[in-house]
């Protein structure tokens, strides 16, 4: 039987292992975290990419999935990143070396910068992380898609007092998020630029301009930039060019939105992109 490395444990990476065994292939999947579910562990809204699921929300989702995984007895290496792949053997963080027939690469998301002044002292963590602060906090967040909506709105509902800030006119987020907004109480400021964050006596300040081009200031406790997200790869794996990951070996796939264009990316297109990398390697890696 042949036997593949599956590098992530996110939508992508699991829906991969799954086909890979329902098509006679021994997939062993390799998480650098302590779990599994990648970007899906940031959803706190139910999950609306998916027909004929409408309620569904991100964390049943996981664990349908890991119970797939579970019931297929995939092998899972936690807390192992994969630093290295030559086209047959991979290393796990020293923990892990074998060869492999392929490797598939899901390595997801991350944010992508402003890269003004002073952003280092923007928020690093998650929003997950924020939501469970007891106290009310005084919160920017950056952006207008979906991911800075839905932020905004879990901050919000926590009863933290969140600010939206985002350069457009329009926001680009699903409408039922902007009307969850809305309903929120988030304050919405449209037109204005952030240029620099800056720390004094323990608060956060944001500069920039607001429309008309009229200066413009925040001062609170936490700032989180979503402007956006660019494939979050390991150097020695795979490289980015034009906002896709390809991979620096032979006899590996990149799969998930690393793999497809920002306006393709969602559950689904992730899903079928697992898919398709498995059923094209069945069909033509021994030829």
């Amino acid at each position: 039987m042949r036997r593949i490395a599956v590098i992530g444990g996110g939508p992508a990476g699991i829906a991969l292992a799954i086909w890979a065994c329902r098509l006679g292939i021994e997939p062993v999947l390799f998480e650098g975290r302590s779990g599994l579910g990648g970007q899906l562990l940031d959803y706190s809204l139910p999950v609306t990419d998916l027909p004929g699921c409408p309620s569904t929300s991100a964390k049943d989702l996981v664990e349908r999935l890991s119970d797939d995984l579970h019931r297929l007895k995939v092998p899972l290496h936690y807390n192992s990143e994969v630093l290295g792949w030559d086209g047959e053997w991979l290393d796990a963080a020293g923990k892990h070396r074998a060869s492999y027939d392929w490797a598939f690469y899901a390595p997801g998301l991350k944010p992508r910068r402003l890269e003004i002044a002073g952003e280092d002292w923007a928020y690093k963590g998650s929003v997950s992380d924020l939501v469970d602060i007891p106290e009310s906090e005084q919160i920017l967040v950056i952006g207008a898609g979906d991911r800075a909506v839905e932020g905004a709105i879990r901050l919000a509902r926590r009863g933290h007092r969140v600010t939206l800030a985002c350069r457009s006119r329009r926001l680009r987020a699903r409408l039922s998020y902007q009307k969850q907004l809305v309903e929120a109480g988030v304050t919405v400021l449209r037109e204005t630029v952030v240029n620099a964050i800056a720390s004094d006596a323990g608060r956060l300040i944001a500069d920039g301009r607001g429309p008309q081009g009229r200066a413009w200031q925040w001062s609170g406790s936490h700032i989180l930039v979503r402007i956006g997200m660019q494939p979050a790869v390991t150097h020695d794996l795979a490289l980015v060019a034009q906002d896709l990951a390809y991979p620096r070996q032979l006899r590996m796939t990149i799969i998930g939105d690393a793999a497809v264009p920002a306006w393709q990316r969602s559950l689904v297109t992730a899903f079928a992109s697992a898919m398709q990398a498995v059923k094209w390697y069945v069909s033509h890696a021994d030829r």
